[in-house]
């Protein structure tokens, strides 16, 4: 921990993180404790001192604060409403297994029926699924109130992408959905804001400049092969209250046997196309897009609350 005086008042960080790697201007999310009342406080900043007119708060119970939200941030790890994934994608090695890399603890809330019963307001679930076609997607968002005053971002959503194994419920197996692979095409969400009664209508290609391709234990995207689950992150306007959620348009694609399985020959099966094409045609032959058979894959609701229960 490290100790900052601000405004005559003794505040020990007890807490921070980085939202991006950028040398430049990187975000950070600091956590404090007021020594005096004990109250426990996110920086919303730009320095890495709290003041009053920047901070949020979080856990004020008295000089047990701190200890209670550790104890609530243990407890939701431990039953699974948080979790913990790769840092990064796990990408493909020569030999078809998944490349080493560290896990970190994944703040996203993650479907479980704690989560649900912890971040429910009405009947919107603090973190959605869907299957549609055997493929999954899971959904969930953050508040993030150190981004708010900065540039308006009042929370950075997770989507999480893939199709389902034979053990698992809602599988479908290939004749039964009807392809052995699909591509995800454009996306089309509606946000809702429930102070105002806005919905703001977002449709576009693919994600994030993504047309990942979803195959049996992973994915293909920029000409790579990965292991597990696409996810992918965004944000979304402050807003007191709302609710996300929409649609992916996937098409079934035929992929050839040796990118299937990984193969190795990389100056050809690298040019798998998984970014936005200036035409149809220019998808190589390696790709072949059954766009007759274009299916929408559901992202249920989940919510958008500025005022969470708990704040990680």
């Amino acid at each position: 921990a490290e100790l900052d005086v601000v405004e005559e008042c003794e505040k020990i960080r007890i807490a921070s993180c980085s939202h991006h790697q950028s040398p430049v201007q990187p975000d950070y999310k600091n956590f404090f404790v007021d020594c005096i009342s004990g109250a426990v406080f996110v920086d919303c900043g730009p320095q890495l001192r709290m003041h009053t007119e920047h901070s949020y708060p979080i856990v004020d119970r008295g000089l047990d604060s701190a200890l209670l939200w550790f104890e609530e941030y243990a407890t939701r790890l431990q039953e699974g409403t948080i979790g913990v994934a790769p840092i990064r994608p796990l990408s493909m090695q020569s030999n078809g297994r998944p490349r080493a890399i560290p896990y970190t603890i994944v703040l996203y809330p993650q479907f479980t029926a704690q989560s649900n019963r912890r971040g429910s307001t009405g009947m919107i679930p603090m973190a959605s699924r869907a299957v549609t076609k055997g493929v999954e997607v899971v959904a969930s968002a953050v508040f993030t109130p150190n981004l708010v005053l900065t540039n308006g971002i009042g929370f950075v959503y997770s989507i999480r992408i893939r199709l389902l194994s034979c053990t698992e419920e809602g599988y479908m197996s290939p004749t039964e959905r009807g392809f052995d692979h699909c591509q995800l095409v454009s996306r089309h969400w509606r946000i809702r804001n429930d102070t105002t009664g806005e919905v703001d209508r977002v449709d576009g290609g693919g994600v994030i400049g993504m047309y990942p391709i979803l195959v049996d234990g992973g994915y293909w995207e920029d000409g790579q092969r990965f292991h597990g689950t696409f996810m992918y992150q965004s944000c979304s306007n402050s807003m007191k209250l709302g609710s996300f959620q929409g649609h992916l348009m996937f098409v079934p694609v035929t992929l050839s046997s040796s990118n299937i399985n990984g193969g190795s020959e990389s100056a050809r099966d690298g040019t798998l196309f998984t970014r936005q094409p200036q035409s149809i045609s220019s998808i190589p032959p390696l790709v072949e897009q059954h766009q007759d058979r274009a299916f929408d894959v559901e992202v249920a609701p989940f919510i958008l609350d500025s005022e969470p229960k708990f704040l990680y």
